[in-house]
């Protein structure tokens, strides 16, 4: 009925219910203190499917959630995917403004939440100008564990089309207004079979993953999908705890260790007796989102003797992207490669090009364009932006600045477009920026990202303040974190008496972060 054959499957779930027929009693899931077997899993799909069709959820259809890393957001999503809706997955630190963005743009009927988000969750839907549903167990409304756990309606069937929009995830740009990325079922399926191919997968019998990067994230939900996709057992954690990491390691045998961003394993290494465990068990450490430095990478296969270290870059647009495992040889031989990430992943091409879209020579910094199955079929609802992420002949514009060596190995230099990564997640300069100038102190302001070795990197703001007013850093922080998620919060303020913007309005962001650095009352 199912095949297990990803590139030849016509719905992201396929895969997974094959393995639930093929071996219904290996463990799928292992979430806190809840295991559940592919044929438990699979019995919670169906469950969650017939509810869905019960309530007139039909293919095409938005739903969106806002759930920490769980077996229940697990079948949820391919629940979601069985009966033909997109997913449209929420970061589960959004504020009440956001959420409500994220539901309008998307139109989404119903929105799964957990009770420690229910009050903006339901503020958000009560400020949507159409009609969504929110789904809760504080609401009086089933909660998702008692729909997992009630009746099949054998009659739904598994939708079948390849060309479906599968989830709706959004992220950022230039323009600081997220977008949401559409990305099919065809796209999905791919980008399983070329990240699972790049690490070899495949080829590990036990294939158990422990995935601590939000699954509402493409890197957390590309190594979920992968996991069921091929039959291995997926080991989830909301929580970054160095010890209770470890403990979950050893107790279930982990094969494949997933954590983002680079700086991530610097904190696990540094904060957890790594001698109190067995990790012999570890095949692969996984990281991406991020710079890695040669001293780290040595640190982890001291840290991590059995595995090899696996590096990627790529992004929610392009799915699929590079990939690199640095070898003990290679740091022990200084080998400059290990500045790269990598080369293009199984069934995807790279290429950099110039302002005029043609071929850089090697060596030379470009703008990275991608061609695959795995890209985004566009931005839901932003035709001009989706226009413009492509070129003339339809390669993926990145929007990061690469080289690439006459290897064909690629180099990450900067972004083009102004987003801070801070522990993983995208921050949008400009949406920072709009917050801190509607506190009533500021004037102007400038947002710009800074080293930060727990985080790889932070927000940090220069402000302008109006004549006579003061503001410290606690009270800009409470501030921003009232419009935005609390990641978003600038970690340091530097006030300058004026930013000194040109006539056109254009601000000079070297000198200003150098003003900063050099300023004799920088407040963290």
């Amino acid at each position: 009925m199912y095949s297990s054959n990803v590139l030849s499957c016509e719905n992201l779930a396929e895969p997974f219910m094959a393995h639930a027929i093929l071996s219904p009693d290996r463990l799928a899931v292992v979430d806190g203190g809840v295991s559940l077997t592919y044929g438990e899993l699979s019995r919670k799909v169906r469950a969650i499917a017939s509810y869905l069709k019960s309530e007139g959820v039909q293919p095409g259809d938005r739903v969106a959630y806002l759930l920490p890393n769980s077996s229940d957001l697990v079948a949820l999503f391919y629940a979601l995917q069985f009966v033909g809706a997109a997913a449209v997955p929420i970061n589960h630190r959004s504020v009440g403004v956001e959420v409500a963005f994220f539901l309008c743009a998307t139109q989404s009927r119903f929105v799964f939440v957990d009770d420690d988000v229910m009050d903006q969750v339901q503020e958000a839907a009560d400020s949507a100008k159409y009609p969504v549903s929110v789904i809760g167990r504080t609401l009086g409304t089933p909660s998702l564990a008692s729909i997992s756990d009630g009746p099949i309606d054998e009659s739904v069937e598994m939708n079948r089309d390849a060309q479906a929009v599968a989830r709706i995830q959004f992220t950022g740009g230039s323009t600081g207004i997220p977008k949401g990325v559409v990305r099919t079922h065809r796209a999905d399926l791919v980008n399983v079979f070329g990240t699972a191919s790049s690490n070899n997968l495949f080829e590990d019998p036990t294939k158990v993953v422990l995935i601590q990067s939000p699954i509402d994230h493409h890197g957390g939900h590309a190594w979920l999908t992968q996991t069921l996709s091929l039959g291995g057992t997926a080991v989830l954690t909301s929580k970054f705890e160095p010890e209770r990491i470890m403990e979950l390691v050893e107790t279930n045998k982990v094969s494949y260790l997933m954590l983002l961003p680079p700086s991530t394993y610097i904190r696990l290494m540094e904060n957890a007796d790594l001698q109190k465990y067995d990790l012999s068990s570890l095949r692969l450490v996984q990281t991406s989102a991020g710079g890695i430095e040669p001293q780290t990478i040595r640190r982890m296969y001291e840290a991590f003797p059995t595995a090899v270290v696996n590096y990627g870059w790529g992004q929610t647009e392009s799915g699929l992207g590079t990939s690199l495992v640095f070898t003990r040889e290679m740091v022990e031989a200084g080998d400059p490669k290990l500045r790269s990430a990598g080369k293009p992943m199984p069934m995807v091409e790279v290429r950099v090009i110039d302002d005029e879209e043609h071929d850089v020579p090697v060596g030379t910094l470009g703008q990275g364009v991608v061609r695959s199955e795995a890209v985004m079929r566009g931005y839901y609802g932003q035709e001009a932006l989706t226009n413009a992420a492509f070129t003339k002949d339809g390669w993926l514009k990145t929007g990061d600045v690469l080289s690439m060596d006459e290897d064909g190995y690629v180099y990450l230099h900067s972004r083009i477009r102004e987003i801070i990564k801070s522990g993983g997640e995208n921050v949008f300069i400009s949406e920072v920026e709009e917050a801190v100038r509607s506190h009533p102190a500021v004037i102007d302001c400038m947002v710009y990202g800074i080293r930060d070795k727990r985080l790889g990197e932070a927000v940090a703001v220069a402000v302008e303040l109006r004549s006579g007013q003061t503001l410290d850093i606690q009270t800009l922080q409470d501030w921003v974190k009232g419009q935005l998620a609390s990641f978003k919060k600038p970690v340091q303020m530097t006030v300058l008496p004026s930013l000194g913007r040109d006539f056109s309005g254009k601000v000079d962001r070297k000198k200003i972060i150098a003003d900063c650095e050099n300023a004799n009352n920088p407040t963290r």
